[in-house]
């Protein structure tokens, strides 16, 4: 039987026992990222500004967790949590452990291990491209300077704060993970859409693209090519929105406390919707330069990509349903939604037309 009081009052002992014991899950932790970055060849070659920005916080990082953990301990109602079960593993006290807490903690580390350096990676490239853009000439002297400097700076705050989020996932904020995603599909599916598995799934299977975009096709329309561009934007802030009201909770595969606000008031997936939809306006596939066979060719294949994400929703959907809260919530979307409002304002309009013998 554990040695630890689960609940009521702690005597000092015990908690300094326990701080320790939690001190050596999270080395242990540590210790296991460090090897990955270490010796899988894809971080020595990719993510070289990602070990530019972690290795100087290193040393803070070592200072900082003990008095960390110390707090977090003592502001706990249940302090006997996956990292106290993973230093019980490490330590050899297997009969004590808690494995289901063990895989939840050490699931949550890998969701930050992995997705860490590919947002802050990427949040590096787009500061670094913003800050060797002539603003003068790409606003004033490019035909689509507007649009691309628009784009590319919404993205690149989309990623900062993603690189945010997985930077803040600290129990002393309120904003650690509640429980990580369990099944094989929610990952894998959450997985590919990101590097390096969307290069293998999109070059190889999913490549809808066939380098005439939207700019080229209403290029003898300047208006209507304004509008579209316009629209565009408006779904990439839409995207950048969603990701922004998660505040620091930011996260893939993760749940970190059900969202509400923003433009997830209107919608269960606002950035996924967005993001879908800015796909068809970008690259037109309905429009292929090879001809009608090619568009159709093309639009399944975007089809299959929005597929993906539908998809993914609903395995988050599922790992969220466990929460009453969240319940509560995909209830009041069903009612007060966008879709919901749309539905009974094309109900409304039927019954006024069928009232009036107007043809339908």
């Amino acid at each position: 039987m554990p040695v630890w009081p689960l609940h009521g009052a702690i005597p000092d002992q015990h908690r300094r026992n326990r701080v320790a014991i939690k001190l050596i899950g999270l080395a242990g932790i540590y210790a296991l990222l460090g090897l990955a970055y270490w010796v899988l060849p894809i971080y020595q070659r990719d993510f070289r500004h990602f070990f530019i920005f972690i290795t100087p916080a290193i040393p803070i990082i070592l200072l900082t967790a003990p008095v960390y953990v110390w707090l977090t301990d003592r502001s706990m109602k249940e302090p006997v949590d996956g990292c106290f079960m993973t230093g019980l593993a490490l330590i050899g006290r297997w009969g004590d452990v808690s494995w289901k807490l063990v895989r939840n903690y050490a699931a949550g580390w890998l969701v930050k291990g992995f997705f860490l350096p590919f947002m802050l990676e990427a949040a590096f490239h787009d500061v670094q491209w913003f800050l060797a853009t002539d603003l003068k000439s790409q606003l004033l002297e490019s035909q689509y300077g507007w649009y691309e400097l628009t784009f590319r700076t919404l993205y690149g705050v989309d990623v900062i704060w993603g690189s945010t989020g997985y930077l803040m996932t600290l129990r002393l904020f309120q904003t650690h993970v509640r429980s990580t995603e369990n099944t094989l599909d929610g990952w894998l599916i959450c997985l590919i859409c990101y590097a390096p598995f969307w290069a293998l799934i999109y070059g190889n299977y999913l490549n809808y693209e066939d380098g005439f975009y939207w700019a080229y096709w209403l290029s003898d329309q300047p208006v209507l090519r304004a509008l579209w561009g316009a629209a565009i934007l408006a779904l990439t802030v839409i995207y950048c929105w969603a990701t922004i009201s998660f505040g620091a909770r930011f996260s893939n595969l993760t749940h970190r406390g059900i969202l509400t606000n923003g433009p997830y008031r209107w919608s269960k997936h606002p950035a996924y919707i967005a993001k879908n939809l800015s796909w068809w306006l970008i690259s037109m596939p309905f429009l292929s330069a090879g001809g009608p066979a090619d568009a159709v060719r093309f639009s399944l294949l975007l089809l299959g990509v929005n597929a993906i994400y539908y998809w993914r929703a609903k395995t988050e959907e599922r790992h969220l349903s466990a929460d009453p809260v969240y319940q509560r919530y995909t209830q009041w979307i069903a009612t007060y939604g966008l879709l919901a409002m749309l539905k009974a304002l094309f109900i409304r309009s039927y019954k006024v037309m069928q009232g009036r013998n107007l043809p339908i």
